[in-house]
């Protein structure tokens, strides 16, 4: 697993162009720096950046997408089934009842039924390798089974439901589209965000349909038995799709700290503890599909995430969900 807020990505500007702001403790005509060795060949790259259009002047720095912007009715591709009938994972395996959930596996087939500690699940869609399912109201925490005939087969991991409320537990409808966020659970009293390398194995996956988490009190997640409200972290990661060329301005709220990288540069700084804040950079943007990670954690205290953005002509507001990927399975 990479970890993008252990890297110091350099910005190379052009004369004459407005400097970009620096990340927090370090001052504005600091010297460049180069970034350590990454600890894997996935992790984010310093990225070299252009400061021109013509004769005219861009004010915000500008990245480069790897991929060529996503057509709107983009779908994912077939997942590709075990040789067995077993169950692999579970997508999301943190939801709010009326969500649904992915149970990637093989054998299934037409008839499967789905079970958890709660009781029954609606089964919306069956494939040979995918199963997508409805969180019912009384679900508890627990593996869930996938039942043809007789035969019976549990998830490695366990399902963990959360409260439905204008947190993290909105329902979610289309699960295509957002951010997939890991959940960590973190040591008590950390200032600022961890190291994702060193914060072990994640304890949940969380889908995040837009980033939209309004200050306030987060009832929590199950962990061992015991609602964890304080002291977690989340990697989200996914595609921003740009349709129109042209200066944005992405923005991050939180409580407490968050971190934006987009194609591995960090972007947004809003790092540390403290209540609802702000942080916003201007960037220049082509048409393409960008690679975000975002990172947060919550120390105590109440909860918020927005990711926002302002385009050239237009107002402030989330980034709509239509406009995040999911990243491929």
């Amino acid at each position: 697993m990479y970890n993008p807020r252990s890297l110091v990505v350099p910005i190379f500007l052009v004369a004459g162009c407005a400097s970009t702001a620096q990340p927090a403790g370090q001052g504005t005509n600091a010297p460049d720096a180069t970034a350590a060795a990454p600890a894997d060949p996935n992790a984010p790259k310093p990225r070299s950046t252009l400061a021109v259009r013509g004769a005219d002047p861009i004010k915000g720095r500008k990245l480069v997408p790897k991929e060529k912007p996503r057509d709107p009715s983009w779908t994912p591709p077939p997942v590709q089934p075990l040789p067995t009938f077993a169950v692999a994972d579970l997508y999301p395996s943190m939801a709010a009842p009326g969500s649904l959930v992915e149970i990637r596996g093989g054998g299934f087939s037409k008839g499967v039924q789905v079970e958890g500690p709660g009781g029954a699940w609606e089964v919306v869609e069956v494939g040979i390798g995918r199963i997508v399912a409805r969180v019912p109201s009384g679900a508890k925490a627990g593996p869930l089974a996938v039942v043809r005939g007789k035969q019976r087969v549990t998830s490695p991991t366990p399902f963990v439901p959360l409260s439905p409320d204008t947190t993290f537990g909105r329902p979610v409808e289309r699960l295509d589209r957002g951010l997939a966020a890991r959940v960590f659970v973190i040591d008590e009293g950390t200032r600022e965000l961890p190291s994702f390398d060193d914060v072990g194995d994640p304890v949940g996956t969380i889908h995040l349909a837009g980033v939209d988490v309004p200050s306030g009190a987060f009832a929590g997640f199950d962990h061992r038995g015991a609602a964890r409200n304080t002291f977690f972290a989340l990697h989200a990661t996914g595609g921003l799709n740009v349709t129109q060329e042209g200066e944005v301005e992405l923005c991050v709220e939180s409580d407490d700290g968050a971190q934006l990288y987009v194609e591995q540069n960090l972007v947004v700084d809003n790092d540390g503890v403290h209540e609802a804040k702000t942080a916003c950079e201007l960037v220049y943007l082509e048409p393409g599909l960008y690679k975000v990670d975002l990172l947060y954690f919550q120390a105590d205290g109440p909860v918020a995430l927005r990711l926002s953005w302002k385009r050239e002509g237009g107002e402030a507001e989330a980034i709509p969900v239509d406009a995040l990927f999911r990243p491929e399975p």
